[in-house]
């Protein structure tokens, strides 16, 4: 099944069950962060100076974790204290983020045992630009298809992956691609295909001489609005994972403005152009001066400079895509009443209510909150056969949101509070200490917590955190340290 915009589900800690939820503020879009320190109101720092002087004192007691949610730790020379209580109200949501025009591009298919099958079709455009391409390209050119891998992969790492390229039947566009958006492929005629082992990175495709031909009918366009008419009829090609695919592989995009890069490691395609006698002779051939009177071909390896003193030079140049992206299909498993799962794609994330009030924070005098997550790693990892793996977490991030649009916001702004996985206890740790603050002196900034995983890049990454059911210690909490009574 393909997930739908803004489902929700609500899960209430323990503790909070049968309790009212107090009343939400919501969160107006703005790209800042609202809870540095510099952003503080005078009034709200003479109200906290006792705090603020004593969270000096918590450099080596501020992280740690006091165990058992409700237990209590006293560091008496430090003049702290440390509880944990349980997060108010955890609520499961879903969106869609988009899958175009990212760093990298998904292709291929997984079985996830824990997370269910995901299935993503790579779609591409090459440049219709003729800076470093002749029109036509002849019968005696080639034109080949590199496509560069990065070393993560979502599967089974001792398999073979194998792709097949056709012609898309309908046009599409990379920046409005989402998740669960499906692409139509036209499958009466192949393109190209290729296979490529685990420890290999790279591979170049060659393509069929029909698909080349429609493309050049577009390298020849003379009208002045030949990009325009470029993008709104040629439908591009889909790279498309074979049947007995296991693997998903994230291959290399160019990113927008890098044009420092000319390592190739990334998509491209290989424009080779026939060998003529001035090529064999060391001459340039496309200006006949070794480039002088065009700088930007003179200097740049890969647009064919021929060097000085006739050294021989790679005579291939290089296409860059015009639109990219992947059209991600993922279907759940069954319903599981075990841990919340996450998705970087954000088809699954989290709603947090902290419970952040007077009497559940204990003090007035706060040297830091924090928000704790733990991963499930016993479940992540007996979930895997071997030799299969997922692509390694590595962070999360918290925004606080009052709009419709989640995905644009989460894919748009920066979050609010981010937390990098704490290996030694596989936990997330987020710092709300100042948003605590103003709950108690002030008023906070409106909106909701949303928990979602890594950034939105293109590569796929799932994970599974304990919820408020799991053992005790790994439980969703707060982490309270503030001053002792008295001691103010």
């Amino acid at each position: 099944m393909c997930l739908q915009d803004f489902r929700s589900t609500t899960r209430k800690s323990r503790e909070a069950r049968n309790n009212k939820r107090p009343s939400r503020n919501v969160y107006k879009l703005t790209g800042s962060n609202p809870f540095s320190a510099t952003k503080f109101s005078k009034s709200l720092i003479k109200q906290t100076l006792p705090a603020i002087i004593t969270a000096l004192l918590i450099l080596f007691y501020g992280c740690e974790d006091p165990g058992n949610v409700g237990s209590k730790f006293i560091d008496e020379g430090a003049n702290l204290e440390s509880r944990s209580i349980p997060i108010e109200t955890v609520e499961t949501f879903s969106t869609r983020s988009y899958t175009g025009h990212l760093r990298y591009m998904a292709i291929g298919y997984y079985d996830d045992a824990l997370f269910g099958s995901v299935r993503s079709i790579g779609v591409i455009k090459p440049s219709i630009s003729l800076q470093n391409i002749e029109a036509p390209i002849t019968e005696n050119d080639e034109l080949q298809l590199r496509i560069v891998f990065n070393s993560s992969i979502y599967g089974d790492t001792t398999a073979v992956a194998e792709y097949e390229i056709y012609r898309l039947d309908s046009n599409w566009r990379g920046i409005e691609l989402r998740v669960g958006d499906e692409v139509a492929v036209d499958k009466s005629q192949k393109v190209g295909s290729f296979s490529i082992a685990p420890d290999e990175n790279v591979a170049v495709v060659d393509l069929d001489r029909s698909w080349i031909e429609e493309y050049n009918s577009y390298l020849e366009l003379e009208s002045g609005n030949r990009e325009t008419i470029y993008r709104d009829e040629f439908t591009g090609l889909a790279i498309v994972p074979s049947e007995n695919s296991s693997q998903i592989r994230f291959a290399k995009i160019r990113p927008v403005g890098d044009e420092e890069d000319d390592d190739l490691e990334f998509v491209r395609f290989v424009y080779t152009p026939e060998e003529t006698d001035d090529d064999e002779n060391g001459d340039n051939g496309d200006n006949g001066d070794n480039g002088e009177d065009n700088g930007d071909n003179g200097d740049n390896g890969d647009n064919g400079d021929n060097g000085d003193n006739g050294e021989e030079e790679d005579p291939q140049n290089y296409q860059g895509l015009f639109d990219w992206g992947s059209a991600v299909q993922r279907n759940l498993p069954g319903e599981t009443d075990k841990g919340f799962t996450l998705h970087n794609t954000l088809d699954q994330m989290l709603i947090i209510e902290p419970g952040l009030t007077s009497e559940r924070l204990g003090s007035k005098n706060l040297a830091n909150v924090q928000l704790v997550f733990y991963l499930d790693r016993e479940m992540l990892d007996s979930s895997l056969p071997p030799g299969h793996v997922r692509p390694e977490i590595t962070q999360a991030r918290i925004h606080i949101i009052d709009a419709s649009n989640i995905h644009d916001h989460i894919f748009n702004f920066s979050p609010e509070f981010f937390s990098s996985l704490d290996t030694n206890d596989n936990s997330f740790r987020f710092d709300i200490t100042n948003y605590a603050n103003t709950v108690l002196f002030n008023t906070p900034p409106d909106g909701r917590f949303y928990l979602s995983l890594q950034g939105i890049n293109g590569m796929i990454y799932s994970t599974l955190i304990v919820d408020e059911d799991g053992p005790a210690d790994w439980r969703p909490k707060l982490n309270i340290t503030s001053v002792k009574p008295g001691t103010e």
